[in-house]
């Protein structure tokens, strides 16, 4: 029988980064404090909303935390918003950042999202 090298031992597991703190997706200390909650809310789902800013369009998503993962209840997107009136500012990320525009094409997408989970569709 030979002598095996162990790849993975403690050392290399104190100093192993998650994958998705090392892409800049997760903030893991603001996570942890998301997800507890109060024991006498157990089981209780605790919502979130998450804005993503994509190259070409914008998310906007509520979430829980669920054991298996992060379950969405509804996710409204930017590029629909011209069935609701808006026309312009719908993916130019720099337009996104700084503008007015930007912060009305938010408040619209909220809407719609908020329209989504009030009437129960997805």
């Amino acid at each position: 029988m030979e002598f095996v090298k162990v790849v993975k031992n403690k050392a290399y597991c104190k100093r192993l980064i998650f994958r998705r703190r090392r892409e800049g997706k997760t903030d893991y200390y603001a996570r942890k404090h998301l997800v507890i909650q109060d024991t006498s809310k157990y089981n209780t789902p605790r919502y979130r909303m998450i804005i993503r800013v994509t190259n070409r369009d914008i998310i906007c998503q509520i979430d829980y935390a669920h054991i298996e993962g992060d379950m969405i209840v509804c996710a409204a997107y930017a590029h629909e918003l011209p069935k609701y009136g808006v026309k312009v500012g719908l993916t130019n990320y720099a337009a996104w950042r700084g503008s007015p525009v930007s912060s009305g094409d938010c408040w619209i997408t909220f809407r719609v999202m908020s329209q989504q989970v009030g009437s129960g569709s997805e």
